[in-house]
């Protein structure tokens, strides 16, 4: 990361890697909505950050609809605080 002065700048990240096994990629919607049913605990929040806009903002909404979890496609350049 750059700083104010254009220095390399090091920055600490606390985070975890979890691997999600059953998953891909290339899950249409109906395959990604039973996914999202099935994990267990039940999610705290899911932010859907690939795919076509539209389609990812109806995935988004749908999910918050249908499985009250909140939901969220951001916006290009969207700061999203994690905790």
């Amino acid at each position: 990361m750059l700083g104010k002065e254009g220095k390399v700048e090091v920055v600490t990240i606390n985070c975890g890697v979890e691997k999600l096994d059953g998953f891909s990629g290339h899950s249409d919607y109906n395959q990604l909505m039973s996914f999202v049913q099935r994990l267990r605990p039940k999610l705290r929040r899911v932010l859907v950050n690939h795919g076509e806009r539209k389609k990812s903002e109806n995935l988004a909404m749908n999910i918050r609809r249908m499985y009250r979890i909140p939901s969220h496609y951001p916006q290009i350049q969207e700061a999203i605080k994690l905790f």
